[in-house]
């Protein structure tokens, strides 16, 4: 399920973009799940109780908060949304591209563009999907995808993996599983503890808070290259 927002005061405008979107899903048999806000301070609201969509359909200019300023609230909950400003106004459109904007669609050129600018996000969904750690047992064939993992710890012998959803363990040692994961994005942290960059919310001194709200100490000797990859991941993103 493809959950997309619209964020627009022009109601009317909501109403045309949102049966576009419609079909568009419709035509390529893909479930989505639509919310509209007329008002931008409600959606404003939404961000703030960590509520997720995979693309969000933004106006620029807006009343009481503009899209700009939007899309950097929504850039500090969520790194990963697919953003497309809609507007009549491009002089923003440096500072749309800083803040990860997938693209920009003219109003008045919404027909020739919509469907365009949904395949490539289409595409892109499609290949970040792709990328997920397997587990295997004899009981269960489980994926989960790396945007889903929090944290991995050490138990005993085992690894637990931490995700959004829940806890499983992994008859692995946690070495093994991060030789698996062989992903940049996942760093250690001290000796029984790896994390996933893109769910770090801040580090004060050596304290590394997640977006799950746990809070994980990273180990003294690490401390200063970790706080240099988190400040890497996070300017890609600025």
């Amino acid at each position: 399920m493809i959950k997309i927002a619209i964020i627009d005061d022009d109601k009317s405008f909501i109403n045309l973009l949102r049966k576009k979107v419609e079909d568009y899903c419709e035509e390529s048999k893909l479930p989505c799940q639509i919310a509209a806000f007329s008002n931008p301070q409600l959606f404003y609201y939404e961000l703030a109780d960590e509520e997720h969509y995979d693309i969000c359909f933004m106006d620029i200019e807006m009343p009481g908060i503009n899209g700009i300023q939007l899309a950097e609230r929504l850039r500090e909950y969520d790194k990963n949304t697919f953003l497309v400003f809609v507007t009549s106004y491009f002089e923003f459109a440096a500072h749309g591209y800083s803040l990860k904007a997938f693209d920009f669609i003219q109003k008045s050129l919404l027909d020739e563009k919509l469907s365009l600018v949904l395949n490539g996000i289409m595409l892109e969904i499609k290949r970040t999907e792709n990328r997920f750690y397997c587990i295997e047992t004899d009981m269960r064939l489980q994926r989960i995808e790396y945007r889903e993992i929090i944290y991995l710890y050490k138990s005993n012998k085992n690894t637990v993996i931490v995700s959004i959803k829940d806890e499983i363990q992994v008859r692995k040692p946690l070495q093994t599983v991060f030789q698996e994961l062989n992903s940049e994005e996942f760093i250690w942290v001290e000796r029984g503890y790896i994390i996933n960059l893109e769910h770090i919310m801040g580090m004060n001194g050596r304290d590394i808070r997640l977006r799950d709200d746990t809070v994980i100490r990273a180990g003294k000797a690490r401390a200063r290259s970790i706080k240099e990859a988190i400040h890497d991941y996070w300017r890609n993103w600025m």
